[in-house]
C-alpha cells in the first residue's frame, strides 16, 4: 500500500520576533500537512499567528523575524535549509501568496499588467511579447477585460485589485497558493465574487491552497480541512465537517457558538470573555485557560498537545474526554 503524497509538511515550526533586546514567540510548534489539490483553512482571532505562519512558510518574514526551529518540507525539500537565492527560485514558480492589502502590494506608478509581466519575464523566462500575451490570458481567467491591464492600480476597484493579485500569484502555475485574508475590507458581493474565483481556479488549475481568514463561514465554504489557532498554536485541526459539527476544544466550541445561524432553532449568540494574551504575556500551560469555561488548576502545569479525537481530527485540550463528541 503506497503512502499518500504530501505536498507541504510543516514540522514543529517556531517563529519569533525581536522586540528591543529580546525575542518573542509568535508561532509555536506549528505542524500541518497539505496534500495535492487540498485546501487547508487557517483561522483564529487577530494576532493568533495566522499571517506570521504564512510568511514563515514563504520565508518572507521581516528583518526582525526569524524561524527559531522546525522544518518546512515542500515537494520533498526543506525550505528552511535554502539560501535566499535558492528560495527565490521557489517563489511564484512553486508557491505564491496573495496578500490582504492589494493596494499596498501593487506599485502605484506602474500599470497593473506591467507588474504581472515583470514576474513572467524575470521569473518565468518569457520575452516581453509572450509575457503580455500571458497577461491577457490571465485577465480573461480572472474576469477582467484584457485591455484593463494597461490601467494603474488606482483605476481598479478593490475587488479588481484583489483579482489582479490573484492573477500575479498564479501567473507561473505554482503548485501552492496561500491566500492571506484576501477578502478582508471587501463588501459582501465582492467577497462572493473572489470566493467563486478561488474555487474555480482551484479546480481548473488543480491548486493546493492555504486559505487564511478570520471568517469561519468563508472557511467552511472553500476548505477541505481546518486548523484553528490561538496564541500562536493550533488548538484543533480536522476535516471541515468534523470540526464544525463535532468540535472538541472549548475555544472552538465558543467560536462556533458566536456565529449566527440561518437554519435550526433560534439560539442566543455566545461571546468569549476576555481577550487573547499578548505575545509577551502568554500564560504557562494552556494559553486559553484564563478564558476557558472548563479549565482547572492542572491546565496551568504543562502545555496541552494535539490529541486524536477521532480519525484525522485532533485537539489540544487536557479535558478532551469531557468535550469529545459534543456539539
Amino acid at each position: 500500500m503506497t503512502a499518500t503524497y504530501v505536498l507541504l509538511e510543516v514540522e514543529n515550526l517556531n517563529i519569533e520576533f525581536r522586540i528591543g533586546s529580546e525575542y518573542v514567540s509568535a508561532v509555536r510548534d506549528l505542524a500541518v500537512e497539505l496534500r495535492p489539490g487540498e485546501t487547508l483553512g487557517l483561522a483564529g482571532e487577530s494576532g493568533c499567528g495566522k499571517s506570521t505562519a504564512a510568511l514563515g512558510i514563504m520565508n518572507l518574514l521581516p528583518d526582525n523575524g526569524r524561524i527559531r526551529s522546525g522544518r518546512i518540507i515542500f515537494d520533498g525539500q526543506d525550505l528552511t535549509k535554502l539560501s535566499s537565492h535558492e528560495i527565490r527560485r521557489v517563489w511564484w514558480k512553486e508557491m505564491a501568496i496573495v496578500f490582504q492589502g492589494a493596494l499596498n502590494s501593487l506599485n502605484p506608478v506602474k500599470r497593473v499588467g506591467t507588474q504581472i509581466a515583470e514576474s513572467l519575464i524575470l521569473r518565468g523566462g518569457l520575452d516581453k511579447k509572450a509575457a503580455w500575451r500571458r497577461v491577457g490570458e490571465l485577465f480573461e481567467l480572472i474576469g477582467i477585460k484584457p485591455e484593463r491591464a494597461y490601467d494603474y492600480p488606482h483605476e481598479f476597484s478593490g475587488g479588481m485589485r484583489q483579482r489582479a493579485m490573484i492573477a500575479m500569484a498564479i501567473c507561473l502555475n505554482p503548485k501552492l497558493v496561500i491566500a492571506d485574508e484576501c477578502t478582508t475590507a471587501l463588501d459582501v458581493m465582492i467577497q462572493t465574487q473572489i470566493m467563486n474565483l478561488l474555487k474555480a481556479l482551484k479546480v481548473q488549475l488543480q491548486l493546493s491552497m492555504i486559505f487564511i481568514n478570520h471568517d469561519l463561514a468563508l472557511i467552511a465554504e472553500i476548505c477541505d480541512r481546518v486548523a484553528i489557532m490561538y496564541a500562536g498554536r493550533i488548538v484543533e485541526i480536522g476535516e471541515m465537517e468534523d470540526l464544525f459539527f463535532r468540535p472538541a476544544h472549548p475555544y472552538v466550541k465558543l467560536l462556533l457558538q458566536s456565529l449566527p445561524r440561518l437554519k435550526g432553532p433560534a439560539e442566543d449568540l455566545v461571546s468569549i470573555p476576555g481577550a487573547p494574551p499578548r505575545l509577551k504575556d502568554v500564560p504557562m500551560g494552556c494559553s486559553f485557560l484564563p478564558r476557558c469555561p472548563i479549565g482547572a488548576d492542572d491546565c496551568s502545569r504543562s502545555i496541552p498537545h494535539l490529541t486524536e479525537v477521532e480519525k484525522d481530527h485532533r485537539a489540544a485540550c487536557f479535558k478532551i474526554e469531557k468535550t469529545k463528541g459534543n456539539k
